[in-house]
């Protein structure tokens, strides 16, 4: 079974978009708000209170489409050294942005040598690999 809980709407949010729709049909309500019209059924779901219609990510995007404030974020400690939001200290350094990519990068791995080769066989069948991977 599911342990997980289902994230339900603000009731400020469900009695906005209801008193919002304007007897409108909803597939039009949805391109009102600025979604694709298969998005109507999630609108619906939302407007009945159902619980997991939607993340709260998408209840935040709804808020603002319908001019209601967000209401569910993360608050951030400044940084003690030059005030800004983001993790660890700075010390007066300007902060870089960047990627983290898991795993290891393709030209690091270990190379195996083939045993059943001769070494001149093996440097043709090295320079195979290298022509077939830079085509």
């Amino acid at each position: 079974m599911n342990t997980r809980t289902r994230h339900s709407l603000s009731i400020d949010t469900i009695e906005t978009l209801v008193s919002a729709r304007n007897g409108s049909t909803w597939r039009e309500y949805a391109e009102q708000l600025g979604y694709a019209k298969t998005y109507a059924a999630t609108l619906n779901k939302a407007a009945r209170g159902v619980p997991g219609a939607m993340t709260p990510v998408a209840e935040n995007v709804l808020r603002e489409r319908l001019g209601l404030e967000p209401r569910h974020y993360v608050t951030v400690a400044p940084c003690p050294d030059c005030g800004s939001a983001h993790t660890g200290r700075c010390h007066g350094r300007p902060v870089e942005r960047v990627q983290i990519i898991s795993g290891k990068p393709r030209k690091n791995r270990k190379r195996y040598h083939r045993p059943c080769l001769t070494d001149e066989e093996y440097a043709r069948f090295l320079e195979w690999r290298q022509t077939c991977t830079n085509s």
